[in-house]
């Protein structure tokens, strides 16, 4: 957390331009979330990110406002169209409560929830994949129907994901889904057509209930970070109640536990099976060029580079005399004459020995996972 504030700070700081986070809820929905756990589990870890911005105390008061409208989201979206739209606008609604009433952002354009989103891939089935078509459509609208609600950049994986990796081919058919929902509909001519519905409404107002009670129950376990293990454990259980719902039939997926019988695809029917298969030299090729070039690296720098990173990661918090505040209270304003309530802090940089050489770029890669068809 400390690395992602002082990062955070900055680049509010000294790169203006730049976006430094995205909090990411996909995975939520893929371990099992409910919409409220989602919506509550990835709030709750945008807000442990400002508190610790905040507390760091790199960034002026009233600068941030920029903090907060750098925040951004990557969230997922599943089959239950309906409930997914509802999500998103109760994301919205909490997002901008917090601004206002949290960390006191009075700007509109700071205030946006801003989101990418990716859909839903742990609905997608090896069984019947060309189901897996209609699926990924209707997740898009999820995320693309309700204007107020809208995702500001969109990726839809390939009907053939569940099977291995798609071909061009395939990724192409996602972006053209993309492409005719962009320009062959009506779909971005119109204001927010569930505004007014009575429906969508009660959904938004049970999400945001629920997501609250939940985000106040992450703040009594000490915030995002301390309560990992509790948010961890209430995934699992809601990943075990879903599969059990599929298993005895009460969830229907067609293809899998019901509508079973099928004729041959002509998709799958192809020499390779549908999918891509990488060829083996490429993989081979890859791997000798990655051993040569870890050969010919300067391990000496590498080490020296880890080491300095754990010598600095193992110092003491930047000085600042803002306490860390609360998940849920604002904190009081400074005294009208008094000290400013942060002063920013920069660690001294510690000489580098002229003994030491001169320096040369070594860059840490992970060893090679093997490529599989």
């Amino acid at each position: 957390m400390r690395l992602i504030a002082d990062m955070v700070a900055f680049t509010v700081n000294e790169v203006p331009s730049w976006n430094p986070i995205n909090i990411c809820s996909y995975h939520l929905q893929e371990a099992g979330a409910t919409p409220i756990q989602e919506i509550a589990f990835a709030i709750s870890t945008a807000i442990a990110v400002l508190d610790e911005v905040k507390a760091r105390g790199q960034v002026a008061d009233e600068d941030f406002p920029k903090v907060f409208g750098r925040i951004s989201f990557f969230v997922n979206a599943g089959i239950r169209f309906i409930e997914e739209i509802a999500k998103l606008k109760t994301m919205g609604r909490i997002w901008t409560e917090i601004g206002r009433e949290r960390y006191g952002v009075t700007d509109e354009k700071m205030l946006r929830f801003r989101y990418g989103v990716q859909v839903n891939s742990l609905g997608l089935t090896e069984a019947q994949p060309e189901n897996n078509v209609q699926r990924i459509v209707l997740e898009a609208l999820a995320v693309t129907l309700s204007r107020d609600a809208r995702a500001r950049a969109l990726q839809l994986p390939a009907w053939n994901e569940a099977m291995g990796l798609p071909r061009p081919w395939d990724q192409q058919w996602s972006l053209r889904i993309q492409q005719v929902l962009a320009f062959e509909t009506d779909l971005l001519e119109y204001p927010d057509i569930f505004e007014g519905s009575k429906v969508m409404e009660g959904l938004v107002d049970e999400f945001t209930a629920g997501a609250k009670d939940e985000i106040a129950v992450v703040e009594e376990k000490g915030g995002a970070v301390a309560a990992v293990p509790y948010m961890k454990a209430r995934l699992v259980e809601s990943q075990r109640e879903r599969f059990a719902r599929i298993e005895n039939g009460e969830q229907k997926v067609v293809g899998l536990n019901s509508y079973t019988e099928t004729a041959e695809s002509p998709l799958t029917a192809t020499a390779d099976g549908g999918i891509m298969k990488p060829d083996p030299e490429v993989e081979r090729e890859r791997t000798e060029a990655l051993e040569a070039w870890r050969e010919a690296r300067d391990e000496d720098a590498v080490i020296a580079a880890l080491a300095e990173v754990a010598r600095v990661a193992a110092g003491d918090r930047p000085k600042t005399s803002c306490p860390r505040p609360s998940l849920l209270p604002r904190p009081a304003p400074p005294p009208a004459n008094g000290p400013p309530p942060c002063a920013t802090y920069s660690a001294p940089t510690a000489a580098r020995p002229a003994s030491a050489g001169p320096r040369r770029r070594a860059i840490v890669t992970p060893s090679p996972r093997p490529v599989t068809g």
